[in-house]
């Protein structure tokens, strides 16, 4: 089945418009079109949605958008698995009668301990919330003041100062299994814990995908109104915020920066990453 983004490229071919007039359409730049339609970034469920009425198409189902240079179409129907080599590249252990002694013990008590390792280091980093070395590469430029965000970044709860406001910050997700596509349905509430009444000022949105083509969306206190939410947040008070994405496996995870001033003056953000899974 086609991907989305060849979907998006055959219906703008169909209708007859050049990328440029799609892209003056959905008020963005000729290349977020371009690369919408080589996969190289993706559209979020609110941008898929104003896509199918301008293109005037019915998006078909793609759950899962590959890249361009991906496997074959038609890969055999059957894959021979390799019988198991041993550590030093001897003959297969399937192929003769392993020794007498210690040694296939030892051999499988190290194994055993490699494998309790690694499932104890990705538990340490689930709980402690570190980014792993693949997530680490990944690195965003806000387009509003210049800094440097990196996942790992996102992760990393503000500190909670005296006399300032402080949102507690609890992300979640979900996936909406729907009848054309399957999406991700993302959640972040925030709490105040300080009795300090917050202005949000701006949201800045970024996907992580794994070409590190990410795409950043930023909402003003105005956007933030036209979507019927107020960007006051009071004193213990809480507030949430929704996106949603459809499911493609070249994306990695969600990072959102809120930005804004409490009622003291002090001008502070709060982050939050949510990995996106089809699980």
């Amino acid at each position: 089945m086609a991907s989305i983004g060849e979907q998006i490229r055959d219906a703008r071919k169909a209708k007859g418009i050049t990328q440029d007039a799609l892209a003056e359409a959905m008020n963005v730049s000729r290349q977020a079109v371009s690369h919408w339609e080589t996969n190289r970034t993706m559209p979020d469920a609110e941008t898929l949605i104003r896509l199918s009425k301008v293109l005037e198409h019915s998006f078909e189902a793609a759950s899962a958008v590959q890249p361009a240079a991906e496997a074959p179409e038609n890969p055999p129907e059957e894959t021979v698995q390799p019988a198991p080599v041993s550590p030093a590249g001897e003959t297969p252990a399937a192929a003769v009668r392993p020794p007498r002694g210690k040694a296939p013990y030892i051999i499988g008590a190290a194994v055993l301990a490699v494998i309790v390792l690694c499932v104890c280091l990705f538990a340490v980093l689930a709980l402690t919330g570190k980014s792993t070395p693949k997530e680490r590469a990944y690195k965003y430029k806000s387009s509003v003041d210049g800094e440097i965000y990196t996942i790992e970044r996102f992760r990393q709860e503000t500190a909670n100062e005296q006399g300032k406001a402080y949102l507690r910050v609890n992300p979640s997700l979900t996936v909406s299994r729907g009848e054309n596509f399957d999406y991700w349905i993302f959640e972040i509430k925030y709490h105040e814990m300080n009795g300090i009444a917050f202005s949000i000022n701006r949201i800045e949105r970024v996907f992580f995908t794994e070409d590190k083509e990410n795409t950043e969306q930023i909402f003003t206190a105005s956007d933030i109104r036209a979507f019927g939410l107020d960007p006051e947040i009071p004193a213990y008070g809480d507030w949430s915020y929704q996106g949603g994405l459809p499911v493609q496996d070249i994306a990695i995870g969600v990072g959102v920066l809120l930005r804004g001033t409490d009622a003291n003056g002090a001008s502070l953000a709060f982050t939050a990453y949510i990995p996106l899974t089809d699980k």
